[in-house]
């Protein structure tokens, strides 16, 4: 498995190195892929959030892709829910085992409001999935600024 915060998936892609890199993961989670719409990767099952223009100017903010390997044979994949800030995905293996991964973004904020927004929202998330999925393990990956406000404290207040 493969997390990574690309900076834009557009630019990444087409360089024949990154592809042969990523092609030797079965599960890819990209952070930041930066595309408005829903974007397709061969051999892959591919899930995404869009991307989001904070300002009428400048490129594209956020969005997250989960692309799941054809070769994982007979693992079912299924979308849980996708948002700006996370993506998650229930697998079901052949033994019918299940596996659920998140991948998240949390942007840099400029308030101590809108950083424990992102926080509760993303426990609450977390509770819910607990209740719903309570034997199913959790692998939680992606870029949570380790200072994710104006404040470098907010995050341990929060």
């Amino acid at each position: 498995m493969l997390s990574w915060n690309i900076n834009g998936w557009s630019s990444e892609y087409k360089d024949p190195f990154v592809n042969k890199y990523l092609r030797k993961f079965q599960i890819i989670l990209l952070q930041e892929t930066w595309p408005p719409c829903h974007f397709e990767y061969p051999d892959y099952t591919t899930y995404t959030s869009s991307a989001y223009k904070a300002h009428k100017q400048g490129r594209p903010k956020a969005s997250l892709a989960c692309l799941i390997s054809h070769n994982l044979v007979n693992v079912q994949s299924k979308l849980l829910f996708s948002s700006k800030f996370l993506l998650s995905i229930l697998l079901t293996f052949p033994d019918n085992t299940q596996l659920i991964i998140i991948t998240v973004y949390f942007p840099p904020q400029e308030t101590d409001s809108l950083t424990q927004q992102i926080w509760c929202t993303f426990a609450g998330y977390l509770c819910t999935l607990v209740e719903d999925f309570p034997d199913v393990p959790l692998i939680i990956a992606g870029e949570m600024n380790a200072r994710i406000s104006h404040n470098d404290d907010s995050v341990l207040t929060t």
